[in-house]
């Protein structure tokens, strides 16, 4: 028996076949739906959709609601964009043309959401007033928010908490309702503050809001009813605290936010801490001890007399021998070069800091990072000098707080684990900060002995006396201050 439909088809051709139209189907269909939301895409410059007939833009879809209304799965948002572009071609930047945060622009942007009231299945409004919902109270111990005091991010005050707003299907406080302190509240609507966006603190007792200023309360869009909140409306709501990010301050930009006030330090130095020295690392230093191009130079080059030597053995001319082992030259430049490229990036990008209470160590090509090693956490600090008087300085660390090797390296003493030890590596002229950091280290070994003593002397004598359990504590205070190591050593 034969299965042979005709002389050149059989039974598996047509599977086969019938196969690729179906998967071919399935790949049109899926990318028409995946249509439905996003699409038509927009030019930029004219505005204009793009392909909107197009075989590839699907039908639309509409859905009926529990409600009885009915929604369209591709309704197009023709709000009028308050921006411009600050360049003609496509892809340039945007600038607001007014207030960004009232226009919805940006950070602040909204989704034009249905202006209808979220209801449960029962029919009730899923958000209310807690006034309006007597089987809803602030749990007993929990700090109540009514009647404290809001402010901005200026610090003033814009008015008090009259109400919650309570999800009683989530049993949650979505919203905080703010009334002003200057009254102007309108007959209709309240005002309302998203409960993400608001910090309660108990001492003293307060609302604080970091996105907006006191005076920006009153543009916060209101709603319609004042028992009742839309979909569209909390779109909104939000939005406007979201936008206050960016647009609360025009002079302060998200840019100036990360401009360090001192380079390689995240803040400003406390009160009573100095700046005793900062340096950066030698690249070409980094570059012999750290990414080892020696070793990696030394590496290629054994491989180039190998292969000349291969070639002399099988006969070749001394030209065509040596042209053999020349041949990896752009290999090993290559090599070399990028990892001379990556020492120069970690030497520029790398700030060691010195202060009168901690070693901080800024560095991160990408992603820039600090460590602060206080000086109660170093134990000992050797230094290592080159006899081109540049080196390196390893730090050991006290307790038992641990640093991640991978996460520091390469400002990381080598092959050491478990008992990670942070370096200042490279430094041009090592013995300058190895004196500095060994007389800093004195001084808050001297600071921190004599705060103990005066500590255990403050001690009332009949308890040191009648309570013997102190004696052992005090006495181990004392000797804790004076066992902490420290050691400069110079390794020639």
């Amino acid at each position: 028996m034969s299965a042979n439909i005709t002389g050149h088809i059989d039974v598996a051709q047509v599977v086969l076949y019938t196969f690729w139209l179906f998967f071919a189907g399935l790949i049109f269909y899926l990318r028409r739906e995946d249509r439905r939301e996003g699409y038509p895409l927009e030019s930029e410059v004219t505005g204009k959709p793009y392909d909107e007939d197009s075989i590839l833009m699907p039908s639309r879809k509409v859905f009926r609601l529990a409600s009885g209304e009915q929604t369209d799965s591709m309704r197009r948002d023709r709000r009028e964009i308050k921006l411009t572009p600050t360049q003609g071609w496509s892809g340039s930047p945007f600038e607001p043309t007014g207030d960004p945060m009232v226009d919805g622009v940006g950070p602040a942007s909204w989704a034009e959401r249905r202006d209808v009231v979220e209801r449960t299945a029962d029919g009730h409004a899923k958000i209310a007033p807690l006034r309006s919902l007597p089987d809803f109270a602030v749990a007993k111990g929990d700090l109540d928010p009514r009647g404290l005091p809001v402010k901005g991010c200026d610090g003033k005050v814009a008015g008090t908490v009259s109400d919650l707003w309570v999800d009683h299907g989530e049993q949650m406080i979505r919203y905080l309702e703010v009334e002003l302190a200057d009254g102007g509240e309108p007959a209709v609507g309240k005002l309302l503050l998203p409960m993400p966006m608001a910090k309660l603190t108990g001492h003293p007792a307060q609302v604080s809001v970091t996105s907006i200023r006191s005076d920006q309360f009153t543009g916060v869009p209101r709603t319609k009813s004042a028992d009742e909140v839309t979909l569209l409306e909390e779109e909104k709501v939000v939005a406007y605290y979201a936008g206050g990010y960016l647009y609360a301050k025009p002079s302060e930009t998200m840019c100036e936010i990360e401009i360090e006030e001192i380079p390689g330090l995240p803040g400003k130095l406390p009160a009573g801490e100095r700046l005793l020295w900062q340096g950066r690392p030698r690249w070409q230093a980094l570059a012999r001890r750290t990414f080892k191009t020696r070793w990696v130079a030394g590496y290629f080059a054994v491989f180039a007399v190998w292969w000349s030597v291969s070639a002399a053995a099988e006969g070749a001319p001394p030209a065509a021998a040596a042209l053999e082992g020349l041949a990896l030259l752009p290999i090993a430049a290559l090599a070399l070069g990028l990892l001379g490229l990556l020492a120069w990036l970690t030497a520029r990008t790398t700030i060691y800091t010195i202060t009168s209470r901690r070693v901080a160590i800024r560095y991160g090509i990408a992603l820039p990072m600090t460590v602060n090693l206080p000086f109660a956490r170093i134990g000992s600090a050797d230094l290592r000098a080159e006899r081109d008087g540049s080196g390196d300085i390893v730090l050991s660390l006290l307790g038992r707080d641990r640093l991640a090797y991978l996460h520091l390296w390469p400002h990381v003493r080598p092959w050491r684990f478990t008992r990670v030890q942070p370096m200042l590596r490279g430094l041009a002229e090592v013995r300058q900060p190895g004196r500095i950091l060994a007389e800093a280290l004195a001084a808050a070994l001297h600071e921190r002995q004599a705060a103990a003593r005066a500590e255990a002397a403050a001690q009332p004598e009949v308890s040191r006396i009648n309570d013997p359990r102190r004696q052992p504590a005090e006495a181990g205070a004392e000797a804790a201050a004076e066992a902490v190591p420290l050691r400069i050593a110079a390794a020639e």
